[in-house]
């Protein structure tokens, strides 16, 4: 795929969660069209905020000790 191809989402979906700690943060979870996967984490009442991204094609996270 070329690189100067636009990409766009597929499909994208937002979850809320609470920590042990009673720390919430938004998830994002998104697909896009040239097989990349996104995962954005922010937490929401925390100043400074945290956030986490993670952007990766699928065997790219399978890889991921993480997952």
């Amino acid at each position: 795929m070329d690189e100067k191809e636009e990409s766009f989402v597929i499909k994208e979906k937002t979850y809320k969660i609470s920590s042990t700690k009673n720390i919430e943060y938004n998830i994002l979870f998104s697909i896009y069209n040239n097989d990349k996967i996104s995962l954005t984490v922010c937490s929401t009442k925390l100043i400074p905020s945290k956030k986490f991204i993670l952007s990766c094609t699928l065997d790219e996270l399978r890889k991921n000790c993480f997952f």
